[in-house]
């Protein structure tokens, strides 16, 4: 028996083609044999794999995830939870306006690892001042008072996370107004300021900050402390990661234990 048309009439006997000359008992070898030397083995072949992918289409489609999108009441929740989900993962929070040690490229390549975009710009009715025994710059309201420095856009939220974790207890955060420099119009643009607290203003010297005795004197500290800074925050991520993986598991050992059945 050829074992091409043996497989080819097997085929058409599970498609049931009887009339291409296979039908009868399909339990007798000898007749099973003799028609199979009728059947055109590879037209036999070809029909019941069409039968098999007509049979494949019919079952049932597994549940997957994302079925749930197509719910007129969940799917919508689950559209919006996802959208609000990434916007806090890429979203810019704002611009914000720095006036010390961040105006510095360096600075923000060791802290977060690139540049961002930056734009010179003043401030009104503000004074920068240094500070004795500190890197820092402070930033004060004083009337008729004039504060240069940078406006930095497009940090991600990690990365704001990282400048607001350099700021020190002294310095609160608040919105406030600038004015870009290279603005024609010379319109007033909302950011975020790091002020220097009152009660913190024995600290303060007589100077504006100086960004030349930064650098002779507290530079290398600083990239220092930024690095140190971006590799806690490093990892902290990963103990939170590790953390909530493991406490996943546990949930899933716990739920295996409560389905297990006891042995007698």
């Amino acid at each position: 028996m050829d074992p091409l048309a043996l497989a080819g009439a097997g085929l058409a006997i599970h498609a049931g083609l009887d009339g291409m000359g296979v039908a009868g008992d399909a339990g007798s070898a000898g007749a099973s044999a003799v028609k199979a030397e009728k059947v055109d083995p590879f037209g036999a072949v070809l029909a019941g794999l069409i039968h098999h992918m007509g049979e494949v289409a019919e079952r049932p489609k597994p549940t997957v995830w994302g079925a749930e999108l197509d719910d007129p009441e969940l799917g919508p929740k689950i559209a919006l939870a996802a959208e609000e989900a990434m916007k806090s993962i890429k979203a810019d929070w704002g611009p914000i306006f720095v006036y010390g040690p961040m105006l510095l490229p360096a600075v923000w390549g060791e802290l977060i690892g690139r540049v961002p975009d930056m734009a010179a710009a003043k401030i009104f009715g503000f004074l920068r001042r240094g500070l004795t025994c500190s890197p820092e710059a402070a930033l004060m309201e004083e009337e008729a008072a004039l504060a240069v420095g940078q406006v930095v856009y497009g940090l991600l939220p990690w990365e704001r996370k990282l400048v607001d974790a350099m700021m020190e207890d002294t310095f609160t955060m608040t919105k406030g107004f600038v004015r870009l420099i290279e603005d024609e119009q010379q319109e007033d643009l909302e950011v975020i300021l790091y002020l220097w607290k009152e009660e913190f203003l024995n600290g303060v010297t007589d100077h504006d900050w100086s960004i030349e005795t930064f650098e002779a004197e507290w530079m290398v500290e600083y990239l220092q402390l930024c690095r140190d800074m971006r590799q806690h925050k490093q990892l902290e991520a990963m103990a939170d990661e590790e953390l909530k993986a493991a406490t996943m598991t546990g949930r899933r050992l716990q739920k295996e234990d409560e389905g297990a059945v006891p042995e007698d």
